[in-house]
């Protein structure tokens, strides 16, 4: 979740940090007469939708047993092993809170993750992505689903590159999606290092997103895909960077 989309914000020091979020995408320019008095006129003046987000300190911390006797008889670098493991283990242990951490009152520690943030901000409803559950009457899976979540995003926003986010399992499903001419909607990449595609989008993986296509009702251990531009509603605190 961090290295995909999500805005970074860097403090040099720990504690409480708000940040305030707005929408405009409601609002247009009018037109007056000349010399009219544009200040008074209709929709001229209007605000923003705006909130904020409270963002706390969490610290993440994980240890490797190694003996003076393994590091010194090991026939290879034992040290830079245990560097790539624990790399490891902080970035699983990180992507699984800024994906599905709560951020309650209870867990004041934890972050608020992704799927349980959405609508989750004082006073702003985020506009920029979209979530989907599966249909009681079937998977929920289908062409129309996919469509109604591209669909659900403002053109001006999802065009600015939002890309889809789900468990690879989920996307194993929807590779095998045709449309009403029998071709496949999955768009594999063909340059090294570019992401494969749905209808244009990019799709990354995330193994802390539900993997079970079955499972229909809400709450963040039923959300499967994500599909916006989630800089515009997601971010990441960085202390001491």
């Amino acid at each position: 979740m961090r290295w995909q989309r999500a805005r970074l914000y860097p403090t040099s020091q720990g504690g409480t940090f708000h940040v305030s979020l707005s929408s405009d995408i409601a609002n247009e320019a009018k037109i007056v007469a000349e010399k009219g008095n544009w200040v008074t006129a209709s929709g001229v003046l209007a605000d923003a939708t705006s909130g904020r987000v409270t963002f706390r300190d969490a610290k993440f911390v994980s240890g490797v047993k190694a003996t003076f006797e393994m590091i010194r008889d090991a026939l290879f670098d034992l040290q830079a092993q245990i560097a790539i493991d624990l790399g490891g283990r902080f970035g699983r242990g990180m992507n699984r809170k800024f994906t599905t951490g709560t951020g309650t009152a209870a867990t004041p520690d934890e972050p608020k993750g992704i799927v349980d943030a959405i609508n989750d901000v004082t006073g702003f409803t985020m506009p920029t992505y979209s979530v989907a559950a599966a249909d009681e009457s079937d998977t929920g899976w289908g062409f129309v689903r996919l469509l109604d979540m591209e669909h659900s995003v403002d053109p001006a926003i999802r065009t600015g590159g939002a890309p889809w986010m789900g468990h690879d399992l989920m996307f194993k499903e929807l590779r095998k999606l045709k449309d009403t001419n029998g071709q496949y909607i999955f768009e594999p990449s063909v340059q090294a290092g570019a992401p494969s595609r749905i209808w244009g989008y990019p799709w990354f993986f995330n193994q802390h997103m539900n993997n079970d296509r079955d499972t229909v009702g809400t709450g963040l251990d039923v959300w499967k895909l994500l599909f916006g531009v989630f800089n515009r509603g997601f971010g990441i605190r960085d202390v001491g960077q």
